[in-house]
């Protein structure tokens, strides 16, 4: 499936997440029931696009082009509490959590454009931009954002499937899922209108992001959120295809400022995602305790590998384009540059993951890493 920007798609924490390592070309999946086949129901084109090509190819359709499509998606062996689920979907919170990624993208291309420049009014604020200071102050703006309450946002559809995924080489053995899926919307106008005033409404004149905040809160008046439109996060028209799904990550160090911050149980934990960096076929994450600077490693003994106790067989990164995708750690070791820990991957596609340790219960969680341009 596909898990994807701001047209807002949704990645519901799924609470049946595997907990091994399970990705591999032997896995099979197939559909066993869904919501439309008692009474003879076909599904629906929306949930097609979704589950092959992602949340793009629903935007792109007709009837959604002056609307955000904002689709959530929860999975579990128990069909009530994923119907339940699906009930109470909170498009509001899954709005904010797309926020968080889109405003914190945006002021950094705004701060590393103004640090380009000479003089003009941002050149102040660009040479603080690698400070402490600054950063908390661009969180701090994100998070007022972020809290905003926004509506408009209609119910259009639901639907479900019940799934089993199992190995032809292992008879017997296999795993039954129901996934519930629900689409909202909402007009880009409103939205747009929204979330400018918030911007706006956030800042202070003394700030030093005053001026950024004030063109970018116009900007997204004007032209809505579409940098986000395609799955890499970069930006575009939003016509990317499954292909990226499946694509490599390019070569490079992506740096995450503020710094993704890991969950459990839908409460912020002590664990900051710092960098990925990719390069000859391996994908190192690594991660630190604090949201600046140096620190130790993850708080509570997450994400630690064998030499620790942990079953490393159960902290998995998970393509969210396309679920049946996961990769278990080949390394975990400490980062001397930072004072936290790194995890070394081989082998991953995708431009969108979670990141999860099932050594915990519930799991510690980053629930959404977006791959965007590589750090020039």
């Amino acid at each position: 499936m596909k898990k994807a920007m701001v047209i807002f798609a949704v990645l519901g924490a799924s609470m049946a997440l595997v907990t091994s390592c399970v990705g591999g070309p032997k896995i099979k999946t197939d559909e066993l029931d869904n919501k439309g086949s008692a009474i003879g129901v076909t599904t629906p084109d929306w949930i097609k696009l979704y589950v092959t090509e992602g949340v793009t190819k629903v935007q792109a359709q007709p009837q959604f082009k002056d609307k955000y499509c904002i689709i959530g998606e929860e999975s579990s062996t128990n069909k009530q509490f994923a119907l339940a689920w699906a009930d109470n979907f909170s498009a509001q919170q899954r709005i904010g959590a797309m926020l968080r990624t889109t405003i914190s993208s945006k002021y950094q291309a705004a701060v590393t454009g103004a640090s380009q420049s000479t003089g003009g009014t941002n050149s102040s604020t660009a040479a603080g931009s690698g400070s402490a200071e600054y950063n908390q102050e661009i969180e701090n703006m994100i998070n007022a954002v972020v809290n905003v309450s926004y509506s408009g946002a209609q119910r259009d559809s639901d639907w479900w499937v019940l799934t089993r995924r199992y190995d032809p080489d292992q008879e017997g053995v296999y795993s039954d899922e129901y996934t519930a899926y629900v689409l909202y919307t909402i007009p880009k106008a409103e939205l747009n209108r929204q979330i400018a005033q918030a911007l706006e409404t956030s800042v202070s004149k003394d700030s030093a992001l005053y001026q950024i905040t004030i063109d970018l809160a116009k900007e997204i008046l004007l032209n809505g959120v579409d940098y986000l439109d395609s799955e890499t996060g970069r930006g575009g028209s939003g016509t990317e295809t499954a292909a990226s799904a499946s694509s490599s990550v390019p070569n490079g160090t992506y740096t995450y400022a503020p710094r993704l911050r890991e969950m459990q149980g839908g409460a912020n934990k002590n664990s900051y995602l710092d960098r990925i960096v990719v390069r000859g076929g391996y994908f190192v994450v690594y991660l630190v305790d604090r949201l600046v600077g140096k620190g130790g490693y993850p708080g509570e003994g997450e994400f630690r590998g064998r030499d620790y106790g942990r079953d490393e067989s159960k902290i998995i990164l998970q393509n969210l384009n396309n679920p049946q995708q996961t990769w278990c750690p080949a390394k975990v070791d400490r980062d001397d540059e930072n004072g936290g820990l790194y995890l070394t991957f081989q082998g991953v596609q995708g431009s969108r993951f979670s990141l999860a340790d099932h050594n915990f219960n519930p799991p510690y969680v980053f629930e959404e890493i977006p791959i965007g341009r590589p750090d020039a």
